[in-house]
């Protein structure tokens, strides 16, 4: 993977952690079976490939809806089952049903985790699925980081204009100085006598014309007094420059007057 886009997905996380407090060591990982069969059908190692991604460890978890309904699909999805009966497997408090899917589960799950106070533990994930489904409504809880295969590599979805919102008021707030670190500002001004002073710069006068300058002066565009001429403007008569040409054809028609004559 580019180095470029192992930074950009490293610095996602980076948000979610901070903002919103996802657990980066380990991170958890949640697993569709679209995504497994995504990754067996292209040769990934899911497991390696994210340790090189997110830098630290993982931990790949599934549910018992996930498992069953892959079972449902047959021999198709065989490898698929034996690959999600090596990680975690979640169980599930109610029975699978074939009508509503695993999807249904896996929304269910995020909604739960999001409602779940910081107090009892923050039980944020990161879900790796390759449902389109799944993925637009994952964008619409903030907190979950979405991963998908795609062109023969995992790639993470990017952060939703929504969430994009919430980091950006959080990051303001956070920059901000808070009530206790005012008060040991003001605190320490008056131990060192220091005043909130500004200096007023006097403003310079407008500059006058040189007259001693040989620059010509610009034409104001204030109103005159002079009166305009009315009516119609009559050219003025161009004068004839006398060329050496001219001479001689004048010459030369005196000449011949002076023969007629």
């Amino acid at each position: 993977m580019p180095p470029r886009r192992v930074k950009r997905l490293r610095d996602l996380l980076h948000h979610y952690h901070r903002v919103f407090g996802l657990k980066l060591d380990p991170l958890e990982i949640f697993l569709d079976y679209t995504f497994v069969r995504q990754a067996l059908l292209n040769k990934l190692n899911i497991f390696s490939s994210f340790n090189c991604l997110v830098g630290s460890d993982v931990k790949l978890v599934t549910s018992s809806c996930v498992v069953e309904e892959c079972r449902q699909l047959g021999d198709l999805c065989t490898g698929t089952v034996k690959i999600l009966l090596g990680y975690k497997i979640l169980k599930c408090r109610h029975d699978y049903n074939p009508t509503l899917g695993a999807s249904r589960c896996i929304i269910k799950r995020l909604e739960t985790a999001k409602k779940i106070q910081p107090s009892r533990g923050n039980m944020l994930f990161a879900l790796a699925t390759n449902d389109c489904e799944l993925r637009s409504f994952a964008e619409t809880v903030p907190g979950f980081p979405v991963f998908f295969i795609s062109h023969r590599c995992i790639n993470s979805q990017p952060i939703p204009p929504g969430v994009s919102l919430i980091i950006d008021a959080y990051n303001r707030s956070s920059s901000l100085p808070s009530r206790e670190e005012l008060g040991e500002i003001r605190e320490a001004q008056l131990q060192f006598g220091y005043r909130n002073e500004c200096t007023l710069f006097k403003r310079k006068a407008p500059i006058e014309a040189n007259t001693l300058s040989c620059k010509k002066r610009k034409a104001s565009l204030g109103l005159t007094d002079t009166p305009v001429a009315t009516g119609r403007h009559r050219p003025s008569r161009k004068r004839i420059k006398k060329t050496w040409a001219f001479l001689q054809a004048l010459s030369h028609f005196e000449k011949s007057d002076i023969l007629s004559e």
